[in-house]
Formats: C-alpha cells, structure tokens, sequence
C-alpha cells in the first residue's frame, strides 16, 4: 500500500478503540462490585448494630461501660460472623448520652479486589444505632417478641398428668399479657410470636432472657428443676434400655441363613468365613447333610431346616473350639444350642458325648449332651437345650471333648429382660413455666441459663 494511503485507511479501528478502553471498562465494573459488596456489608452491619443497642440498654443499670461495650463486642463477632473473609471488625465504642439512653458505634473495613487497581485496598464502614433502657411501672407503649418452643416434647402430658406443657405454656402467656397490658398505659400494646425451630445465636456470654423482677428467679428455679428431672428420667431410661428380644444367632459351618420370623438373620459361621464371635476355631472342620431334618422338638423357636443340615466340629489333638458374645453387664439372657445327630458313625447313644462350658463352668443342662439321646434316640432331628444366666459383660462358650468330637448346627443368644413400653415423662418441676411477674425491673438484667 502507498504511503500517502495509510493516513485514510480505517480498518481496525475498532479493534484499536477496545484494546485502550477495554481495562479500563473492566476496572470501573471491578470498582462498582467492590462498593456494592461494601453497601451489603454496610447494611447487614446496621442491623447487627441496631439489636446489639438494644441488648446493651436492656442490662442491668448496674453495668459499666466497659462491660456494656464488651457485650456488644461479642455480640457483634458472633452473629456478624457471615460477614465473610473480607469484612474485618475494627471497633466498638459504647456511650450513654444521656441518662438511659445508650450509643453503639461499629467501624470496621470491607477489603476490595479489582478496585485495588487504582489504589483502594478497602472501604471503610461506620454504623451507629441508639437504644434507651426501659423504665419501670407504666411505660409509654409495649412490644414484646415471644419465642415459642414448637418441639415434640411440648406435646407430652405434665407431671400431675394434666394436659400437655404447650397448653400449660399457652395458659401462662395469656396470664402473663393481663398483666402486661395495663403496664402500657393508653399506648399501643403489640406482641408477636415466632416459633424456635433449631437455635438462636445471641453472643458467646449473652446467655438467656430479659426478666421481669421476681420473674428472674422464679424461672431459674424452674429451669432447674426442669433439667434436673430430664436427667433423672434420662438416667432411669438409660438403665431401663436393656436390650430385649435375640442378641446373636450363629448358623454353625455355614453361610448365612435368613430368618423365618423377621428377626435378626443368622450369621455365617463356615470353614472359610469364621463368625466374628469364634475366637478359637481349633481344628476349623465343618460338615453339612441333605437329609430331611425334622424339626417338631424346635417347632415354638422358629428356626429354619438349614441351621440343621450344616455344623461345625471341633476334632481332638488341638484346641477347644470356642466362641464369645459381648452382652451388656447385668443383663439376664438364654442361650440355645441347637443341635441334631446327622453323622452316621454316631447313630446310636453314647456315640457323641460333649460339654459346653460357660463362663468357665459346665451347666449342668450342658453336662454329657449326647444329640442322639436328646432326639428321642433319632437320627435327623432336631433339638435344643438351654440355659439362663446374667451376664458379666461377655458370655463365653467353649465345647469340651468327651466322646468324639463336639458339634453344634446353631447357637442363639436371647435377652430375657422386659421390654420398656412407656418412654419415661418429662415434667417441668414443681415451679411453673411461666411464673407470675409484677410492674417492677420491667426490662431488668440479662441472667444466666443456657438456650
């Protein structure tokens, strides 16, 4: 292209204008976020403020101003805590105007990202919110926010066995505004309600709720009183919750059986999957029949053929095959050997004589078990013997040779306790809920009481 033609040529202008203005564009948007972000903080810092005000003018008249401002202070950190990585809390300074009537001025700073492009590495924040403390006897105007527990346990009947706390609770609120509305004098009166429904955070010391003189200690004693019942019932629930119904069931040199009454299945126990409850396999040997095994002596236990078409025997020279199931101290439990003679070489009595030994001492019922004799002199059916005793924290079974060699088809370990069928009531205490308040310390102190 001629020289004298380059001056008039306007292709890539475009391309040209967007390369200069371009960064530009994108740090003017960068610097447009950063604000906007900074307003939402500012906003959110300003209602923090406004209930931190109120927090600080409803404690005691007693309160410094050191410790009215560290109560903000927590107050603020603990429900401004959302505020992000980029929010940081600078300040907070507490005063009182004038008699009552108190200040709270929050400053912090709002770090920026694309702004700092030009220089401004953060925006600061000031927020500032008043509050005045409530005077006694009749005040000008009266609102009052109640948090209403909406759990399940407020449906449960109370202590004399009338109706249910919610009822209770509903009675005292009502008996409570009679009282109130009067206080107002001829100024609004409004309540509201709103439902707890998880938690509520109010500062990592500002622990519980406004009191109304008396009302403070009366609650408290109610608290207490409340607590102290729900560990006691705790306590006694915990004692009563015994496990009930069948606590093991082994399905001895085999794979696992499935139950016939919708209890607990039978676990496996073969050569080659031991139970987690055999603790000494000894010779480890199992065998299994396809005989028809009749089960009219066991019709009432409810177990399935297969427990008695496999077993599992201990051979002599080595080891007694035992087993152990941990069971909860204290608690009286039966333990059933089902059993069957399904071996052809011991089709007679005193073919097959063993000894089951447990805890460390043979049961009489467990003395010389000869399966052969138990079944009647039958081959192919089963049986089972039994045996009752408390337990002391594990119930050890171990099979001792006598004749041949020990063998088992079944082992059922079963809870003999009574199953608890009343949950325990939960009573709030002598004291009332909601006990009866009078005009004075109309907002008084903030106590002590967890939420």
């Amino acid at each position: 292209m001629p020289v004298r033609n380059i001056r008039k040529d306007e292709s890539g202008n475009i391309a040209m204008i967007s390369a200069i203005f371009l960064p530009a564009l994108i740090a003017v948007a960068g610097v447009a976020l950063d604000y906007t972000n900074a307003a939402n903080h500012r906003a959110s810092l300003h209602f923090t403020t406004d209930a931190a005000a109120i927090m600080v003018a409803s404690m005691d008249g007693d309160a410094t101003l050191t410790q009215r401002e560290d109560a903000a202070l927590d107050f603020i950190e603990a429900n401004f805590a959302d505020a992000g990585s980029l929010f940081s809390l600078s300040d907070v300074i507490v005063t009182e105007d004038t008699a009552g009537i108190f200040a709270v001025n929050v400053t912090g700073t709002v770090d920026t990202t694309l702004a700092q492009i030009f220089g401004i590495d953060s925006v600061p924040l000031e927020v500032s919110a008043k509050a005045s403390q409530g005077s006694t006897g009749t005040v000008n105007g009266v609102e009052i926010a109640m948090t209403m527990d909406v759990t399940a346990s407020m449906s449960f009947p109370t202590k004399d066995g009338g109706t249910s706390s919610s009822d209770e609770a509903y009675a005292a609120i009502e008996a409570a505004l009679a009282t109130l509305s009067p206080l107002s004098g001829d100024e609004n009166f409004y309540v509201s309600f709103f439902p707890l429904a998880d938690r509520m955070n109010v500062g990592s010391d500002f622990q519980h709720f406004v009191t109304f003189g008396d009302f403070e200690d009366n609650v408290q004693d109610s608290i207490d009183a409340y607590d102290a019942q729900v560990a006691a019932d705790e306590a006694a629930a915990a004692e009563a919750a015994q496990p009930t119904g069948t606590l093991y069931r082994v399905a001895s040199g085999s794979d696992a059986v499935s139950a016939i009454d919708e209890g607990l299945q039978w676990g496996q126990d073969s050569r080659n999957s031991n139970s987690p409850y055999l603790i000494e396999s000894g010779s480890n040997n199992s065998a299994g029949t396809s005989a028809s095994i009749d089960l009219s002596l066991v019709s009432d236990y409810n177990v399935p053929e297969a427990i008695f078409k496999t077993e599992r025997w201990e051979g002599s020279g080595g080891d007694e095959m035992e087993y152990a199931f941990n069971v909860e101290a204290g608690t009286e439990v039966e333990v059933r050997l089902y059993l069957a003679e399904t071996w052809s070489g011991a089709n007679g009595r005193n073919k097959r004589v063993f000894d089951v030994e447990v805890d460390g001492s043979v049961p009489s019922v467990f003395n010389d078990i000869d399966q052969y004799k138990l079944a009647g002199d039958s081959m192919n059916k089963g049986t089972v013997v039994t045996h009752q005793l408390v337990s002391d924290g594990t119930v050890n079974l171990e099979f001792i040779h006598q004749i041949q060699n020990p063998a088992v088809k079944g082992i059922e370990i079963v809870s003999l306790e009574q199953e608890q069928t009343e949950a325990p009531t939960t009573p709030a205490g002598e004291e009332p809920w909601f006990p009866p308040i009078d005009d004075t310390n109309y907002f008084g102190e903030v106590t002590s009481a967890n939420w």
